[in-house]
């Protein structure tokens, strides 16, 4: 397997800001496809709410129509993409802390806090909104549960994943 080059790597982070729903979820899928991290990735994302305040796409006009407006923007196939590369993407080996960006120090545990409050929206989002997955985005969730819902599934996603 032939590694993303650190140009591609190092630009998504910077860039995360201009990523609409659908560009998003396709950048953390192929950073996990190629065995890198996601988390420079989530670490650099604007804060996303599942209510729809906050965002990804925050560069005016830009982003499928997802500028502002949070996970609430997301379709379903997004959400799920998103899931299964964080799912797949959690323990990539690009960075040395994990970022895949190389960030340091003070900056490093802030940024680790970005991909927390990612995958804690990310989790709300698809526990709220899982009767409109269908059955292959079920399947994509299902199987990164563990690295979305985290420790404790207190939303309830796996029992509504399950009861599907």
């Amino acid at each position: 397997q032939v590694p993303m080059p650190r140009w591609l790597t190092s630009a998504l982070p910077r860039r995360a800001g201009e990523l609409g729903p659908q560009e998003c979820a396709n950048a953390l899928w192929a950073l996990a496809v190629a065995s890198q991290s996601v988390a420079g990735l989530t670490n650099a994302l604007p804060r996303i709410s599942e209510s729809g305040t906050g965002g990804v796409g925050g560069v005016a006009g830009r982003g499928g129509g997802g500028s502002g407006r949070g996970f609430g923007a997301w379709k379903p196939q997004e959400l799920a993409n998103a899931a299964w590369a964080l799912g797949r993407g959690a323990h990539g080996t690009n960075g040395a802390d994990g970022s895949g960006v190389g960030r340091e120090g003070a900056h490093a545990a802030s940024a680790k806090g970005g991909a927390e409050a990612f995958r804690r929206g990310l989790h709300r989002a698809l526990a709220a909104r899982v009767g409109e997955l269908n059955g292959l985005e079920l399947a994509m969730v299902a199987s990164a549960l563990p690295s979305v819902a985290g420790e404790d599934d207190e939303s309830g996603l796996l029992p509504a994943v399950i009861s599907r």
